[in-house]
């Protein structure tokens, strides 16, 4: 496993009492629902879903049957701990143990940080019935939003473990080689993406 792996949250901006970030987390959640409200779904799968946030918010706003994965014991542990009416696994985003199974497969912060994305990309549409929802970080906006708060100034802005950056044009266009994209949100300072498989 790469050290760049992500194993749950760097900084759990879930659990954030920052006014500043709560806001923040709310319009991501909000354009979360303005993609999903769009379509029907039932079994979701939220592939690197560190403690289970995201996982949890969709569970109880979609009424919908849910499970996450993550590479990480501790986050999983931690999951499993706070969502205790959820199933939580381990597993690698490269080798799935899942066929055509989900409605829709939701991946949050998670490939911003991998060498191979585009195979874990493949893994993920390999898996969905019909629908899959992929957020990253809106660059550069985000590291320079790092650097207006004096965060990770030696490495301009680059939260660590980011070995990938996208602006919307470009995140868009890699993610039309997988799916047909139904909807793209912008919420500061995050870009959601909610695509159909083809």
């Amino acid at each position: 496993m790469s050290d760049n792996q992500p194993q749950g949250n760097y900084y759990n901006k879930y659990e954030s009492k920052n006014i500043i970030e709560k806001r923040l987390m709310q319009g991501f959640f909000n354009s979360i629902d303005r993609c999903l409200d769009q379509i029907k779904f039932q079994r979701v799968l939220e592939a690197g879903c560190g403690e289970g946030h995201v996982t949890d918010y969709i569970k109880r706003r979609y009424k919908c049957t849910i499970e996450g994965f993550d590479i990480g014991e501790e986050a999983i542990n931690k999951a499993k701990r706070y969502f205790v009416d959820i199933p939580f696994y381990i597993h690698s985003i490269y080798e799935l143990p899942y066929e055509e199974e989900f409605d829709l497969v939701v991946c949050c912060e998670v490939i911003e940080h991998l060498e191979q994305y585009e195979k874990a990309l493949e893994e993920l549409f390999r898996i969905s019935k019909k629908y899959v929802l992929v957020s990253v970080p809106r660059e550069p906006l985000w590291r320079f939003l790092n650097l207006c708060r004096l965060k990770y100034v030696k490495d301009l802005g680059n939260t660590p473990g980011h070995i990938n950056h996208w602006g919307h044009k470009e995140f868009k266009r890699l993610l039309s080689k997988y799916g047909n994209i139904i909807d793209t949100q912008s919420p500061l300072p995050w870009q959601v993406i909610l695509l159909e498989k083809r």
